[in-house]
């Protein structure tokens, strides 16, 4: 998944880990052009960065807990001289 400037419509549509990369590239964002920024006479203020490290906790959280089960009722075996 590309992140780009595009609105995004329903979070429902997209995994905990496309949703990471999404808050990485807004705190990008603001990092590298301000929080504030004009088009045409209009300010629009982009999300606090404070608010948006919140949410990657959250969500890298979320993806940690979803790969650390993952796999975790697997067993290796090796069977010899049968």
């Amino acid at each position: 998944m590309a992140v780009s400037d595009t609105t995004i419509t329903n979070l429902e549509d997209y995994t905990d880990g496309q949703i990471v990369k999404m808050i990485r590239y807004a705190i990008i964002q603001i990092m590298a052009s301000g929080q504030s920024y004009s088009i045409n006479g209009r300010t629009f203020t982009r999300a606090n960065v404070k608010d948006l490290k919140e949410l990657l906790t959250f969500f890298e959280d979320r993806v940690e807990a979803e790969s650390s089960t993952t796999g975790t009722n697997i067993a290796l075996v090796e069977f010899r001289g049968l």
